[in-house]
């Protein structure tokens, strides 16, 4: 897999060896519990895929995340690492976890499905973040009652992307929803933003932040 055709959110399952390099050059920076959930991770019995996440200038690895099911202390173990290209055996993007069998911890599991089926139905696509994604691809519950929908967007009709949102929140106001519209321009902008009466939109990419003429933007939702 070469570093150029990884997008922000792409969930990565590394091989046995390059899982074996990264646990063995991580342990020695933990203690501890810490330390024993960094192990479950590479070495538990559940392929753990990690998230790309924003690269900080290691040119020839890939930036990597990736998050233990337990909460300790309230939060999640998060582990920040590098790894080579040829550590990487599969990407998953975020559209193709749908059609895994999962069965729901919490309605937020519940409600990415639904917006799965919804979508197919109205000629939208949509993928899975987070915590809700990592949940239906393990089959770890890595959900709890406080946990929000994370959701990747394709650009469509900024009318249809509404309908989706307003369906959404009707059928499950106690979720909260956080969707993504994905750019043809690398950059990520939250939907709700678009909803707003502002001349710019914040907007992600692997390497940047930065402010995106919203008019630009709304020219891709066609």
């Amino acid at each position: 897999m070469e570093k150029a055709q990884l997008k922000r959110h792409d969930m990565l399952f590394l091989t046995d060896e390059g899982k074996r390099l990264l646990v063995q050059e991580l342990l020695p920076g933990y203690r501890g519990a810490r330390r024993d959930m960094v192990e479950e991770i590479f070495e538990g019995p559940t392929d753990i895929p990690g998230f790309v996440r924003r690269d900080e200038g290691q040119e020839k690895k890939i930036a990597i995340g990736f998050v233990h099911p337990v909460k300790i202390e309230e939060n999640r173990l998060r582990v920040a690492a590098y790894v080579p290209e040829n550590s990487v055996r599969k990407v998953l993007r975020p559209y193709d976890v749908a059609g895994h069998l999962v069965t729901p911890c919490h309605y937020c599991v519940e409600a990415a499905l639904f917006l799965q089926k919804y979508a197919e139905e109205h000629g939208l696509q949509v993928g899975v973040l987070g915590s809700v994604a990592l949940e239906i691809v393990t089959g770890i519950c890595y959900t709890d009652r406080d946990s929000d929908l994370d959701m990747l967007v394709k650009p469509a009709p900024l009318e249809k992307l509404a309908a989706m949102y307003k369906t959404a929140k009707a059928k499950y106001p106690n979720v909260p929803l956080d969707f993504e519209v994905e750019l043809p321009n690398g950059f990520g902008v939250k939907l709700a933003e678009l909803f707003m009466d502002t001349g710019t939109v914040l907007g992600k990419s692997l390497t940047q932040v930065d402010l995106l003429n919203k008019k630009e933007v709304l020219s891709f939702l066609n």
